[in-house]
């Protein structure tokens, strides 16, 4: 499913469900994640739908290392010549040279890194840039990095203060309206998940868009800002 959440910001629901990419359609384009492998043909034909091509596409923003976040980087980068930007922190997971970081429950990580990652992990990729916090992307008024670890030590949010809009990665999610943590599971840190709240405690958001569940586009601040007292008071 594809549907505009903003001015020039399009929701792409990727392959299986798996995740949410968003792309961002101005002078120059912008994906933000890719979703898992399967999920460029979607992705083009928005781009085409909108009356450009994919070679247009500049740049690649990547949340955190996961694979469902991930798994078209390589195949988009040599279809369109994008760059890619990832936070430092994860870089080495982008270009496998450090482990996949896996679940962490013993049981369920060796299933994970015997069955499942062969069949669903990514290609590596080396980032063109490495992003750090407050770094500043050019596209809706200005994108700033907002680093936010925990659920991956790399995790960011994209934040666009000119709209109000908050691109959130896997840092909240959007469960049936109610805005809450990653799941834990699969959360490196989860204390560490629960502080990084704070980053967000005084931004004006009006519309928050999700790795994970619907874009919000009313009562989204006061809903986050609830979340933030739950963890961080």
């Amino acid at each position: 499913m594809v549907k505009q959440v903003a001015q020039s910001v399009y929701e792409i629901g990727t392959r299986f469900g798996a995740a949410n990419a968003f792309l961002i359609d101005e002078h120059d384009m912008m994906l933000i994640d890719t979703g898992p492998r399967g999920s460029s043909s979607k992705i083009e034909r928005l781009i085409r739908e909108l009356g450009r091509s994919p070679g247009e596409l500049s740049q690649i923003v990547i949340t955190h290392c996961h694979f469902d976040h991930t798994g078209e980087v390589a195949s988009l980068v040599e279809k369109t010549g994008a760059n890619v930007a990832i936070h430092e922190a994860d870089a080495d997971y982008l270009s496998k040279e450090a482990p996949y970081p896996g679940p962490n429950l013993k049981p369920i990580s060796w299933i994970w890194s015997k069955a499942l990652l062969p069949l669903l992990g990514s290609p590596s990729v080396n980032p063109d840039i490495q992003l750090t916090h407050n770094y500043e992307l050019g596209l809706l008024g200005g994108l700033r990095v907002i680093h936010a670890p925990g659920h991956t030590p790399g995790s960011i949010c994209l934040y666009s203060q000119e709209n109000r809009i908050l691109f959130a990665g896997d840092v909240i999610r959007n469960s049936r309206s109610n805005i809450t943590l990653p799941y834990r599971i699969f959360t490196a840190d989860w204390k560490q998940a629960q502080r990084s709240l704070a980053e967000f405690a005084k931004l004006e958001i009006d519309t928050i868009c999700f790795g994970h569940g619907e874009t919000i586009t009313h009562g989204a601040s006061d809903k986050l800002q609830e979340l933030i007292i739950r963890y961080t008071v």
